[in-house]
């Protein structure tokens, strides 16, 4: 499946990084009975998110999934600094578009 969920924690006992077991939480191979659900970080189409908990790591990559199984993703909504879907950058090119059709008095 596309994505992950990542940490640079590692575990308190032997110090092997973690890794994650969906949808349990983040584990030590030499130590499975060791589950941490603290901050992570999910990996999705070169698009890093991070979270407080692994729960909301792990519905933020299961809603991600289910948008590319539904032809639906794009992977712009994630992007926090550019924002290149953000309202005020497409309002002007929507207002370039509607000029032509509507009256010059309507756009005011």
């Amino acid at each position: 499946m596309k994505g992950s969920i990542q940490t640079d924690l590692r575990c308190p006992v032997c110090g092997l990084r973690l890794k994650s077991l969906e949808p349990r939480g983040l584990y030590c191979e030499a130590h499975p009975q060791t589950i941490h659900e603290g901050r992570c970080r999910v990996m999705f189409d070169n698009v890093t998110t991070r979270f407080r908990t692994y729960r909301e790591a792990y519905k933020m990559l299961t809603r991600k999934r289910a948008e590319v199984d539904a032809g639906t993703y794009d992977a712009r909504d994630y992007q926090i600094r550019s924002k290149p879907l953000a309202f005020d950058r497409l309002a002007e090119e929507w207002l370039e578009v509607k000029a032509r059709r509507i009256k010059p008095s309507s756009l005011t």
